[in-house]
């Protein structure tokens, strides 16, 4: 029996799918706050403890104090999660409906049913990027 050839290309089987660019944005804008604004949350929010949204509305709060880079970060954390929300939304109402808004319980839903969740919204899950702090948005 002649030895199957494959393309140069062709990926293996449990590869999994590339991260749709949402999510990558949503992973790489987490980073960029994390390293752009490490000395603003030192400097406004030393106190505050990460998680929920605080430090995201610690900055916010503060933005007028925030070095520049760190505006456009939080900028980009506003744009990422507006995403996030976008592409999740059908999902929340289908398998998050009964679910309380805030303390990070929609997320955590979200989480839970990630098996079921459409392509879009699984992405992020599945990336690990969902956008900073997104719970504080529910």
């Amino acid at each position: 029996k002649p030895a199957e050839v494959k393309p140069a290309d062709a990926k293996p089987a449990d590869a999994k799918p590339a991260m749709p660019p949402a999510a990558a944005e949503a992973a790489a804008t987490a980073a960029d706050l994390k390293t752009a604004c490490k000395e603003d949350i030192t400097k406004n929010c030393p106190k505050v403890k990460p998680g929920a949204g605080r430090l995201a509305a610690c900055l916010s709060g503060a933005k007028d104090k925030v070095s520049d880079g760190c505006k456009a970060a939080i900028e980009a954390g506003v744009a990422a999660v507006k995403k996030f929300d976008e592409d999740c939304k059908a999902d929340q109402q289908t398998h998050c409906k009964k679910v309380p808004a805030g303390k990070g319980r929609r997320l955590a839903c979200l989480k839970g049913a990630k098996d079921k969740l459409q392509p879009a919204c699984k992405a992020y899950f599945e990336a690990g990027g969902t956008p900073v702090d997104a719970d504080a948005q529910d």
